[in-house]
């Protein structure tokens, strides 16, 4: 892959980040209905919404950077899967960590790879972005609130830049040969 073709997948990569903001606030606001003095049926809509908008995302970042839709899909169920058990076993019921673990894991596996972007570089920065959420759970739950829909997708990008560098410099050539 040269460097033009991985300088457009991070459109896709900020326009997907747009996306996983908007249904996080969607999702958020529908936890933090449930936790307040709202009308009981509102709030599971919100919730359901906000996870739809994520795993949309998730699919329409598969098909504009060249993957298969099923793809998407495959991944949005993967990651779906993964938040839901992260945040079971998370005793607080914070759903931050688990948010931000499962849609990393569904941005690497959903946004299409060169041959050269190695898988288990994607998953370990999704790993790395999980222990930072709940880290920072820890702390500032209001800090982690602002900057989880934040990190899935640029990830992957940052990954698949250290990936590229790594290649080209197992090939023997530098960054300026490539311009």
């Amino acid at each position: 892959m040269t460097l033009a073709a991985t300088a457009t997948r991070w459109p896709v990569l900020v326009a997907a980040t747009v996306g996983l903001v908007i249904g996080h606030w969607i999702f958020m606001a529908g936890i933090l209905l449930r936790e307040g003095d709202a009308d009981a049926g509102f709030e599971p809509l919100m919730i359901g919404v906000g996870l739809a908008v994520m795993a949309a995302t998730v699919v329409a970042a598969a098909v504009a950077s060249g993957g298969a839709p099923a793809t998407g899909v495959a991944a949005a169920v993967v990651g779906g899967l993964l938040m839901g058990i992260i945040w079971l076993l998370r005793s607080d019921g914070v759903p931050l960590p688990a948010l931000v673990g499962g849609l990393s894991v569904a941005a690497a596996l959903a946004v299409a790879r060169a041959p050269h972007h190695d898988m288990r570089i994607r998953l370990l920065m999704a790993a790395l972005m999980f222990g930072y959420a709940w880290w920072v759970t820890v702390f500032s739950a209001a800090f982690a609130i602002i900057v989880a829909p934040l990190l899935p997708f640029p990830t992957v990008g940052i990954s698949d830049f250290a990936a590229t560098r790594e290649a080209r410099r197992r090939a023997g050539r530098g960054y300026a040969a490539t311009k």
